[in-house]
């Protein structure tokens, strides 16, 4: 019995960290509406282009919102650099709205989504 132990809680116990290591694909999915990272990204793209900042704005926040949510979920199954990135870049379009810049919020929110992509590869 004890020989058993000795070598099965090692082996769940590195299967479960591996799961939790793998597992940032499927973490970023959207539970509800509130959670579509995707879905924000696009419709603030768009108000951008339209250069509909009071809307853009609004998108922003709720963009940041569905970030600091899924934040929680994969920040275990993330590199940290890639976590820094995104939250930097979300301020970086924040300030580009503020700034009613098209180029800065464009730019910044592209390299958002194109990061947001790698997560979980």
């Amino acid at each position: 019995m004890r020989r058993f132990l000795i070598r099965t809680i090692p082996i769940v116990g590195l299967s479960f960290f591996v799961a939790i290591m793998l597992s940032a694909s499927y973490m970023k999915k959207p539970r509800n509406q509130e959670e579509n990272v995707d879905q924000f990204i696009s419709n603030t793209i768009e108000y951008v282009k339209k250069e509909e900042w009071n809307n853009a704005e609004k998108e922003m926040e709720k963009l940041d919102l569905a970030w600091n949510k899924i934040l929680k979920r994969v920040q275990f199954s993330s590199e940290l650099d890639q976590i820094n990135y995104l939250s930097e870049s979300i301020d970086k379009a924040k300030g580009g709205i503020m700034a009613k810049d098209k180029g800065i919020t464009l730019s910044n929110l592209t390299s958002f989504y194109e990061e947001w992509q790698n997560i979980g590869e």
